[in-house]
């Protein structure tokens, strides 16, 4: 599983329980317990700063969680697009039309 893949499971997962404010612990052991915690502090931090940077977040953070995210109205949107799989495929593609 790429890293894309990974933050594309986080972001679906969040969908899913869309009432359910999850802790970076949380996601760990819930969707993947043979990752260091690091990692999926990683992959989080990464959507959350991808998120931040957008007109519509992706998730909402929530610090009285350690850090939880849950799902916003354009998080579904957001994978039904492709998700961070497809954003960055395009990035590749379009690097790859630069080099020619």
């Amino acid at each position: 599983m790429t890293e894309w893949e990974a933050c594309d499971k986080i972001l679906q997962y969040l969908v899913d329980y869309p009432k359910r404010v999850c802790s970076p612990e949380y996601l760990k052991t819930t969707l993947f317990p043979e990752v260091e915690q690091d990692t999926v502090d990683n992959l989080i931090q990464y959507i959350r700063s991808m998120s931040e940077n957008m007109r519509h977040p992706l998730v909402t953070v929530h610090q009285y969680n350690d850090g939880g995210i849950k799902a916003t109205s354009a998080t579904k949107m957001f994978l039904d697009e492709g998700g961070f799989t497809k954003h960055q495929k395009d990035i590749d593609d379009h690097k790859e039309f630069l080099l020619f």
